[in-house]
């Protein structure tokens, strides 16, 4: 019983190391392509964050201005804390930009994922 076992499983691995041989390539082609798109999604919710920052700031400059022209000092106040909350988009949108992996992986997107895969193999 347990030659059978391995029989099937020796056959098993065989058909595997077939299919890995035949299929790899496009594969590795795929996953690239994944990387790739991967990293320009970063970059449009990068510039989506940039543009939600600009919106902000723009609507708590000019509420700050009409505050204070109206003598609204309650108002003034709301629009410089309204203003303050804008520094986190700020953050948001720099991030995709500043990752260096994101850069790599539009140009070289074989080269990032051979990072991706020997970080998960390394536990970083």
């Amino acid at each position: 019983m347990a030659d059978g076992v391995t029989f099937n499983v020796d056959q098993a691995l065989a058909k595997l190391g077939e299919l890995v041989q035949q299929h790899g390539p496009q594969a590795v082609d795929l996953a690239a392509q994944v990387v790739q798109a991967d990293a320009y999604g970063h970059f449009i919710r990068g510039g989506a964050f940039l543009l939600l920052a600009i919106v902000v700031l723009t609507a708590a400059i000019i509420g700050t201005r009409w505050a204070l022209r109206n003598d609204d000092e309650d108002g003034a106040v709301f629009f410089i804390g309204v203003g303050f909350f804008h520094l986190p988009l700020w953050l948001a949108a720099a991030w995709p930009f500043l990752n260096i992996w994101n850069w790599i992986a539009t140009t070289n997107p074989k080269l990032a994922l051979a990072h991706q895969v020997l970080s998960k193999v390394a536990g970083l």
